[in-house]
């Protein structure tokens, strides 16, 4: 009898054990981090998947950028603890790094003041409040901000110590503009310094798994071109452009111009007129540039959509030049506007 009661005992042990490693497993499953790297659909990197930086090329960024964190740790500190913190959630530790530097200037400025109660990504701090989520250690801190993008990227997550308003809202780092920050710009602000540090490793920008296109591309993808006049532009807007040029002839002014710019001509022309670091090329804000020129994948020209003049052979530097004098009268028929402190600067959009 006491050989059937053990014999009844064991198989019931037996039987909880396998049950339990049965639920751990479920749970493991539950919370495996979806795959990601790439792009989604808006264009954007995905938040979930592996760091394209490693922690050594984190910090070699961070030591390029010379600045001093104000946080508890130091800047290599940081860098390590974000790269740990990702790979254990799944999460892209270079875009969370990116995101961080964006809401704390570059570890500098924080809600509550030095330290910011190791508050890296402005957790509950709301529009025209000092306040904010507060965290023990830096370790704490950031692993709270990787739990957090992990949950907003993806549903089935919910153990951030900070909850998402909208978990699985925003797999994409475009996708966290006007939901993690109000800011519309947010996401092109975080890229510019995302891809700012890529290219301090020496990394081109996010592309999807075929290698084409990525962040830095025009957007809306590859440019058919046109030239007509000596100036190249987007095809779709050529016939104008060539109605343009031809009245303001035979109002005795001969306008010529550049038109198109390819990414590389692009960064080409920011380090030319902001600079010759990765600051300079990807993040330094264009009004800080001599003539001011947007970062590489903002410019109209990428898209073939705007156009710096010059008349009779010269550029357009002033609104008293007879050529802006004219284009401001005509431009807007065919559909380009002027930029008003650039003015040779027209386009499609006024930017």
């Amino acid at each position: 009898m006491i050989l059937l009661v053990r014999l009844a005992v064991g198989l019931a042990a037996t039987a909880l054990a396998l049950i339990a490693g049965l639920l751990l497993l479920a749970f493991m499953v539950v919370n495996e981090p979806p795959a990601g790297g790439g792009l989604g659909p808006d264009g954007t990197p995905l938040l979930l998947g592996q760091s394209r930086l490693s922690p050594e090329q984190l910090t070699a960024w961070w030591n390029q950028t010379g600045r001093t964190s104000a946080s508890t740790v130091d800047g290599a500190t940081l860098m390590a603890l974000y790269s740990e913190a990702g790979a254990g959630l799944g999460v892209r530790a270079d875009l969370a790094v990116a995101q961080a530097a964006l809401e704390t200037g570059y570890f500098e400025h924080f809600p509550a003041g030095p330290g910011g109660a190791n508050n890296f990504a402005g957790i509950a701090v709301y529009d025209g409040q000092n306040s904010g989520a507060g965290f023990p250690t830096a370790a704490d801190g950031v692993a709270a901000h990787v739990a957090l993008l992990r949950e907003f990227a993806d549903a089935g997550f919910a153990d951030a110590p900070v909850h998402a308003a909208e978990p699985g809202c925003c797999p994409t780092v475009g996708s966290l503009a006007g939901v993690w920050a109000t800011d519309p710009a947010y996401a092109v602000s975080l890229l510019a310094i995302y891809e700012a540090m890529l290219a301090s490793a020496g990394l081109p920008p996010d592309g999807p798994p075929d290698g084409g296109g990525g962040v830095g591309s025009a957007p809306g993808g590859p440019v058919e071109l046109a030239t007509i006049d000596g100036i190249t532009v987007a095809a779709s807007i050529a016939p104008q452009v060539h109605a343009l040029v031809t009245d303001a002839g035979r109002a005795g002014l001969r306008l010529t111009g550049g038109g198109y710019r390819s990414p590389e001509q692009q960064i080409a022309t920011r380090r030319n007129n902001c600079g010759p670091t990765a600051y300079d090329i990807y993040e330094k804000p264009s009004s800080q540039c001599s003539p001011p020129t947007a970062r590489p994948g903002m410019s109209m020209h990428e898209q073939g959509l705007a156009i710096d003049f010059q008349c009779n052979g010269r550029l357009i530097t002033s609104h008293a030049n007879p050529c802006w004098q004219w284009l401001n009268t005509n431009a807007s028929t065919y559909g380009l506007y002027p930029f008003n402190r650039e003015p040779w600067h027209w386009s499609r959009s006024g930017t």
